[in-house]
């Protein structure tokens, strides 16, 4: 990655967290759900391939492993949160280190470690299910877990070609950084109006984001005048 693109991966990354920060201010706003639905499948992608090489092709994948695959990466990172209190509550070392889990660990990991992970979780979740109750954590809430983990399961399990039947197209990573910036500036930046005044914090953190970039690419940029024009 060019230290634009990084620049623009950092940018994304700090706007999305900050909308599923706030995802019930607009859950009652399904074309707003889905647009933010379709700029965090933009932003997986870049994030799963951009590492690995600069100049590259990403095969999109079914928006349907990323909803099924977001909802079980919410799900158990909540819950092993929990249980990673519960763990410290009651001086459990071996819980506490299996249930460091963040949203990162999940997302860093290849489809099958991660839907490992999802099942140690839920595993940990059910033996613990009544001293759970304590802390918040419903049967519920880890029945829902499990579910979400057998979906993901039953997901990934599915022929390559049928995971990319529906987005068959390929995508160099310019041209998909590109796309996402399009979503933000076309869609997300002006659906943000409807917070102007009912929610003006919201509002001015969600573009407060939208400017945020990466120091060391600016100071380069300012240091070079051949550059900067």
């Amino acid at each position: 990655m060019t230290d634009r693109q990084h620049a623009s991966l950092n940018m994304f990354q700090t706007v999305f967290n900050l909308l599923d920060a706030n995802k019930t201010k607009y859950a009652a706003m399904p074309d707003f759900v889905r647009i933010v639905n379709t700029f965090g499948e933009q932003l997986a992608l870049i994030r799963e391939k951009g590492f690995q090489r600069s100049t590259m092709i990403v095969q999109t994948v079914s928006s349907d492993k990323y909803a099924i695959e977001n909802d079980m990466v919410n799900l158990a990172s909540q819950i092993a949160s929990i249980l990673n209190a519960y763990a410290a509550d009651t001086k459990n070392k071996e819980l506490l280190v299996s249930t460091a889990v963040t949203k990162s660990s999940f997302y860093n990991l290849h489809d099958n470690v991660e839907l490992d992970l999802g099942k140690r979780i839920y595993a940990e979740a059910k033996t613990h299910a009544e001293a759970l109750k304590g802390y918040g954590v419903t049967e519920e809430m880890i029945e829902s877990l499990g579910d979400t983990v057998a979906g993901y399961e039953s997901v990934i399990a599915k022929p390559r070609d049928l995971i990319n039947d529906r987005k068959s197209q390929t995508y160099h990573l310019a041209k998909l950084i590109t796309m996402t910036k399009s979503t933000l500036r076309e869609k997300v930046d002006k659906m943000m109006a409807i917070f102007k005044y009912s929610d003006a914090a919201f509002y001015y953190q969600y573009f407060n984001a939208r400017n945020e970039i990466n120091t060391a690419y600016r100071k380069r940029i300012d240091e070079d005048p051949v550059k900067a024009e």
